[in-house]
């Protein structure tokens, strides 16, 4: 994937506030889903489970 946004300044209007987000475009939603759901990235999730709160959301954007 291609990171479009890594922090920054944000500011959170409604909703649960969230000190950092990050975007990722990937070529397509399957893509994305592959990426998460793969081996790799499953195994590399072990580390950040129990030390961080996450929020992850795939979502299918717009072709433009």
């Amino acid at each position: 994937g291609k990171f479009l946004v890594r922090g920054g300044k944000n500011k959170t209007t409604d909703g649960i506030n969230s000190q950092r987000t990050v975007v990722v475009e990937f070529f397509s939603y399957q893509v994305a889903l592959d990426c998460y759901n793969s081996e790799d990235y499953q195994s590399a999730l072990k580390f950040v489970k129990n030390s961080s709160k996450r929020m992850v959301s795939i979502v299918e954007g717009l072709d433009f």
